[in-house]
């Protein structure tokens, strides 16, 4: 356990043995386990100007338990949409199994093998669809072929709608799951409609840089506790390029100019 308070670091090492009722288990001293033996059980650092740690959440609210300081995934509002695509998706590949295209046909317009079934044409078993006579006769003929209509398009249209559903609640800009070609058109709609994506990013971009300069600070005091490095003072330096609404290529072109 760590505990950081008024410049006081306070570090507690404990051993539990779990009993299999849930929760931590049973307290144990740390030398029940060899390489814990030497350990301390606590141990104050004074001077620490914070946690010794760098802690990294995605800038979003903890909207599954909002009492809890951790972080949710940056797809946590679109895991039931995410859910709904995967099914559309099955009906897509469902809808082009079933619209194959076959041939019913009566069972006595083939030939019979030895064990009494129809011999199909070879390599071509699967389109042709056996039926009794009598079937066939009800239907008034002995030979129908099977050619639905498919309804692909529809289906692509609700998938595509999901997948925009889904660009939305993760903060992504349409077109980046979706179909682009479905999108703004011109480069002025485009770089309007990548703005969403921009903001997602650049506060992924904060987040992680805060994240960074903590871990960074107590790489800093671990290593002047442990006398690994020299003391002094330390420069960090970030520079985040969005990739979105920037072109890199036109940045470069006009750098070089």
């Amino acid at each position: 356990a760590h505990l950081w308070r008024d410049g006081v670091y306070t570090v507690r090492n404990a051993a539990f043995r779990q009993d299999g009722r849930g929760g931590p288990g049973t307290p144990v001293p740390l030398r029940s386990v060899s390489c814990w033996a030497g350990l301390s059980e606590q141990v104050c650092l004074e001077g620490v100007p914070g946690p010794l740690f760098g802690f990294f959440r995605v800038p979003q609210a903890n909207w599954v338990d909002p009492c809890s300081p951790l972080g949710v995934s940056v797809y946590s509002r679109a895991v039931e949409l995410i859910r709904q695509a995967d099914e559309q998706w099955e009906r897509i590949l469902w809808e082009y199994e079933g619209g194959e295209l076959a041939v019913d046909a009566s069972s006595d317009l083939f030939r019979m093998t030895e064990n009494g079934r129809c011999r199909l044409p070879k390599g071509k078993e699967r389109l042709f669809r056996v039926h009794d006579v009598s079937v066939m006769e009800a239907r008034g003929n002995f030979l129908e072929t099977f050619s639905p209509a498919l309804r692909d398009s529809s289906l692509f249209n609700g998938l595509n709608n999901i997948l925009k559903r889904i660009e939305f609640n993760c903060g992504l800009a349409y077109g980046t799951i979706s179909d682009p070609q479905l999108v703004e058109k011109t480069a002025e709609e485009i770089k309007a409609g990548k703005q969403r994506s921009y903001a997602t990013v650049s506060e992924l971009q904060r987040a992680l840089q805060a994240a960074l300069t903590d871990t960074v600070r107590a790489m800093d005091v671990w290593a002047g506790l442990a006398r690994l490095a020299p003391p002094g003072r330390y420069t960090l330096s970030f520079c985040w390029d969005d990739s979105i609404v920037t072109d890199a290529c036109t940045e470069r072109a006009r750098d070089l100019a």
